[in-house]
């Protein structure tokens, strides 16, 4: 009927009812907005660039979930510490368990995609082929096991993981890439080369560093400092490394290396990775025998200098902030599978404090530790 010919009472219900449409869109509206800012719009959020490949918050999730389900979370307590964050017990001690996962996995996926971009540098041409032997192994196949064999295998993986099936070969590709590098460059290397006998002690600020110098000076025992302070894997050992092959440790440790005289404590050094450095030598000689493990520190160190040239080359930012995090915790938190996972661990010794008590924080590393889903970054002083 036209509007000029409705009487009144029929033209006021219908505006009306318009009037109550346009609030109910508007409302919907408004909710739908909200949700997007809220819980999609942060997913898509890049928090890594390296090269042309962004990496988002999602992308970050996803692989801290993968690491928890498949059992590559190592001794963190990262998932008691989303237990308690799903309980509302966001305490200080709960946020930096949850920070250090992050970031060592964030670390992690850097390590990877620098590989996958390092191939020409590395000299290593992978295939599909490749990383379907890659993933044989993974699922403990032999390289000749049939493709319905690898179907099923590969099928289950990626299952198990969690991720797409590009994430899942993207990790196999890393894998796979500095294996073959390894693999080609061990034959090649010396049976004897130059070795530097030392102890090391490596702190994460300058002024500590000359604190402690200052107290070995005066009589502390390098041993006993090292045991209390430094961060490198030697510290248990006090600061120990025994015999080091030339090529193994940061450019600017193994500088003064072969430099500082015989027993005597270096100064400060600033290291490439932006650690710092107390050495002292107890012995050098000019050729030593070279053990396989040595070969292969040696082989480590060469492959993450190449690494450390594609980053400097393509470049590389990071951005991930409390916000993101805050984001990414919320998520895993509330994730059943995870949670499930928490309830078969074993529980933690009785002299271990829980994360919400007093003791209970963990120390932050300096750098993250590597995990099995990247071959492992460690190395003597670095």
């Amino acid at each position: 009927m036209p509007w000029s010919n409705m009487d009144a009472d029929h033209r006021n219900a219908l505006l009306l009812y318009a009037g109550i449409a346009a609030v109910i869109v508007f409302v919907v509206a408004l909710i739908a907005v909200g949700y997007y800012q809220s819980k999609v719009k942060p997913n898509h959020e890049t928090i890594m660039t390296i090269g042309s490949r962004k990496f988002s918050v999602d992308d970050l999730a996803t692989k801290m979930r993968y690491r928890i389900l498949t059992g590559q979370a190592g001794d963190s307590q990262i998932v008691t510490a989303l237990q308690l964050y799903a309980r509302g017990q966001a305490d200080t001690p709960v946020v930096a368990v949850i920070a250090e996962f992050a970031n060592s996995t964030l670390t992690n996926m850097e390590h990877e995609e620098l590989t996958r971009q390092s191939t020409d540098a590395l000299g290593v041409n992978v295939s599909q082929d490749n990383v379907d032997t890659g993933i044989k192994n993974a699922g403990g196949l032999l390289s000749g096991a049939n493709k319905d064999e690898l179907a099923a295998v590969y099928r289950t993986l990626v299952l198990k993981s969690g991720l797409s099936v590009r994430d899942y070969r993207d990790i196999i590709a890393a894998q796979v890439i500095q294996q073959q590098y390894t693999q080609a460059t061990l034959p090649k290397m010396a049976d004897a080369g130059p070795q530097v006998k030392m102890h090391l002690i490596k702190v994460a600020t300058k002024d500590k560093a000359s604190t402690l110098a200052g107290q070995i000076n005066g009589g502390a025992s390098f041993d006993s400092i090292a045991v209390q302070n430094s961060i490198d894997t030697s510290k248990d050992n006090g600061g120990d490394e025994g015999w080091v092959a030339k090529g193994s440790l940061d450019q600017a440790v193994e500088d003064a290396a072969y430099t500082v005289p015989v027993g005597n404590l270096s100064d400060v050094i600033t290291g490439k990775d932006g650690a710092f450095y107390l050495i002292q030598v107890n012995d050098r000689s000019d050729s030593r025998p070279l053990e396989v493990a040595q070969k292969a520190y040696v082989a480590q160190n060469l492959f993450n200098q190449i690494l450390n040239d594609t980053k400097a080359k393509i470049g590389e930012t990071k951005t991930l902030s409390g916000n993101q995090l805050g984001f990414i915790a919320d998520k895993l938190s509330k994730d059943k599978n995870i949670l499930l996972a928490g309830s078969q661990q074993q529980k933690a010794p009785a002299s271990s404090p829980p994360l919400n008590a007093p003791g209970g924080a963990p120390t932050t590393p300096d750098t993250a530790p590597p995990t099995n889903s990247s071959p492992a970054q460690t190395q003597p002083g670095g």
